[in-house]
């Protein structure tokens, strides 16, 4: 090596460019560190949210079902009114 790349200034912004070359390096990692917690995050709730949704879904189709249960009784309960005012109910 020359004398010039041997000088304490030269020396000092090596030591600089290396002390910020690993500095970004263990931004780096962080950076990827916290990106990976967010996905996580992100993926419990999104299902989270997909488990709401289903048992809000899965209640719904239960109240459609008893309603639907209570219109067929309300019918045939009518049916059977007209049938015994006409004299057709079988007993």
């Amino acid at each position: 090596m020359d004398g010039h790349n041997q000088s304490p200034l030269y020396i000092q912004r090596q030591q600089q460019e290396e002390k910020e070359a690993t500095n970004m390096s263990a931004n780096s990692q962080d950076m990827r560190f916290k990106a990976g917690e967010m996905k996580g995050q992100a993926d419990v709730k999104t299902d989270q949210m997909a488990n709401k949704a289903s048992n809000a879904a899965q209640s719904c189709k239960d109240s459609m079902q008893n309603a639907g249960e209570q219109v067929k009784n309300k019918a045939q309960g009518a049916a059977d009114t007209v049938k015994d005012a006409v004299g057709m109910n079988k007993k």
